[in-house]
């Protein structure tokens, strides 16, 4: 336990209040990937987009590779301000999900952003098909996969710009911009 370092992820205000009108909430809990986790929230938050790591085990919680990482705002907090989310990212396994789900809350948070129209960004699909997150019926074009890569970086730059647009021009512009993005990261 003391060979873990607590890491902080960069902050965008030092109060934990939410001030903008569109949320990124990077979901983080026990086991979840931290190496995903913070390249996402360090390049949303690179596009200037309003990231909030979201601890949904704690204000800290150690990743799968054992690496502690602090949240900026508690699942109790995001909840105040998930009909704002614009985008759920799961740097996690379909297990990690799972566990999660184990808190109510989670439940009423996915429904909640769903019904935003917030965007997913998840590890493979089958997260999506088997957690609760299949009771919501998300379009395949408002869920971004990704798998680990060493271009894990690019694709990440790639789903902020798709953000940054979809902020600017609202809806048809995340499938067209995740179309532009999975053919230049997949060819």
């Amino acid at each position: 336990m003391s060979s873990r370092k607590a890491i902080s992820l960069v902050r965008m205000s030092k109060s934990p209040k939410l001030k903008k009108k569109n949320y990124i909430f990077v979901l983080w809990g026990e086991y979840f990937d931290e190496v995903a986790a913070t390249i996402f929230a360090s390049a949303l938050r690179r596009a200037s987009l309003c990231v909030k790591i979201v601890g949904v085990h704690g204000p800290e919680a150690a990743g799968c590779h054992g690496v502690t990482l602090q949240s900026d705002i508690s699942l109790g907090e995001a909840l105040t301000f998930v009909n704002q989310a614009l985008c759920l990212v799961l740097p996690c396994s379909t297990a990690a999900v799972k566990r999660m789900e184990l808190d109510p809350r989670i439940h009423y948070f996915f429904s909640q952003a769903r019904k935003n129209r917030a965007k997913f960004v998840v590890y493979d699909s089958s997260i999506i098909q088997q957690s609760l997150l299949s009771s919501l019926t998300i379009p395949p074009y408002e869920i971004a996969t990704y798998c680990e890569t060493e271009n894990l970086l690019v694709f990440a730059h790639g789903v902020a710009d798709a953000l940054v647009h979809i902020e600017q021009a609202p809806v048809p512009a995340l499938q067209t911009a995740l179309d532009e993005l999975v053919l230049t990261h997949w060819s």
